[in-house]
């Protein structure tokens, strides 16, 4: 299973870049990890991203950081998107092809 590190500030400028990234992989398979452990800044377009991979794929998004999270939690995308404290956690979940 592809996992995707992103890293930095995402914004309406740097998200096509990720989008792409996450796109690509689920081209690749069922289930993509996203490591966000070094994602520094997150708005709007940022969760329109992961809510367009969502779509597309069992998207499972790691290493979410604080502000992230209340990002996720504020627009109760937290209930929707699947959240891991790990890259590994992640992969391990339920539901990962063998």
């Amino acid at each position: 299973m592809p996992v995707v590190a992103v890293s930095g500030e995402f914004d309406l400028d740097s998200c096509p870049l990720m989008l792409e990234a996450v796109t690509t992989a689920a081209g690749e398979s069922p289930v993509v990890v996203l490591d966000l452990t070094a994602v520094e800044f997150a708005d709007s377009t940022f969760l329109n991203v992961l809510l367009r991979a969502h779509q597309l794929t069992d998207l499972r998004l790691a290493g979410v950081s604080e502000q992230v999270a209340r990002l996720l939690e504020i627009t109760g995308t937290d209930q929707l998107l699947k959240l891991f404290l790990t890259v590994a956690e992640a992969a391990a979940a339920p539901g990962t092809p063998v």
